[in-house]
């Protein structure tokens, strides 16, 4: 294997320069078993976000926007309830208390995976929403951390 052959992942919207292939949705590209990978960001987990959904559940639009919130609804509900038994005490070893925080993880990463399919079914650029929404509450507070 030459380094020549080795995914170059700089490409617009993370793709590859040399396949252009979506990072992660070729399994492999030649020379390359396991590249890096880049970090999250919003349009990355877009790109891939959708990608599934219209591959392995069905078509973005095949849910109206009612659909798609009470999801992201539902998956806050969960992490909520796990929240709720770490708050009363449910988890008492270390063991138990690490499961309970990856399983509040779990649900959290559904919401904002809902989230974004919600924004997408709607045209919304999430990530210049939560710059927005971010600054704007920096502004009432009087804050100047802002994104």
């Amino acid at each position: 294997m030459t380094a020549s052959l080795q995914h170059d992942w700089t490409g617009p919207g993370n793709t590859c320069n040399r396949c252009r292939q979506p990072y992660g949705l070729s399994a492999q590209c030649p020379g390359w078993a396991d590249p890096p990978k880049p970090p999250l960001t919003f349009e990355r987990l877009r790109i891939f976000n959708v990608a599934r959904c219209e591959d392995s559940f069905h078509k973005l639009d095949a849910w109206i926007i009612e659909q798609w919130t009470n999801a992201m609804a539902g998956e806050a509900g969960e992490a909520c309830n796990v929240a709720k038994k770490m708050g009363r005490g449910d988890f008492k070893t270390d063991g138990e208390k690490r499961f309970a925080v990856g399983e509040l993880a779990k649900e959290l990463a559904d919401v904002v995976i809902y989230a974004d399919l919600c924004a997408a079914r709607m045209g919304i650029d999430l990530g210049e929403a939560v710059v927005q929404k971010f600054n704007e509450v920096s502004d009432r507070r009087s804050s100047k951390i802002k994104l």
